[in-house]
């Protein structure tokens, strides 16, 4: 994935996490990154609080780079394609350098989100690459994609 000639059109910080977007074709090109060796996590809801939400978790870890899609049922986030959902991820990597963990991934905007529009994110990280591990820290922001 070339992300070097990408010009955000927006970006927030929230709980350890930065994030920046931009949206293009219906396709939102994203890169998050926490001060983590652990997973780093960007969710995207239409309505304010987590379940519900559409979940792009990605680590680097003993695996490799690992980028999944799953969907906040607190407690529980199963994998979107587990649930027999049309995957939105289009393409991800995650990479740790120096202490920190960045995603980057390209992925297809739900249609229950609308650019221009308020979409509450989730920013999330965890001390472990295991996506079963709880969040170190995990807030949400309030944003216009």
């Amino acid at each position: 994935m070339a992300f070097l000639a990408v010009a955000w059109a927006g970006s927030v910080h929230g709980g350890g996490v930065d994030f920046a977007w931009v949206v293009e074709d219906g396709v939102l090109t994203g890169e998050a990154s926490a001060a983590t060796a652990g997973w780093v996590c960007v969710g995207f809801g239409a309505r304010p609080g987590l379940a519900g939400s559409v979940l792009v978790m990605g680590a680097h870890g003993p695996q490799g780079s690992v980028v999944e899609e799953h969907v906040a049922q607190p407690p529980r986030h199963p994998r979107r394609v587990d649930l027999g959902e049309p995957p939105g991820l289009l393409e991800g990597r995650a990479e740790e350098r120096d202490g920190r963990t960045t995603v980057r991934f390209r992925w297809a905007l739900d249609p229950a989100l609308r650019v221009g529009e308020p979409v509450y994110l989730t920013l999330a990280w965890s001390h472990e690459d295991d996506f079963d591990h709880h969040s170190a820290r995990r807030v949400e922001v309030e944003a216009v994609l």
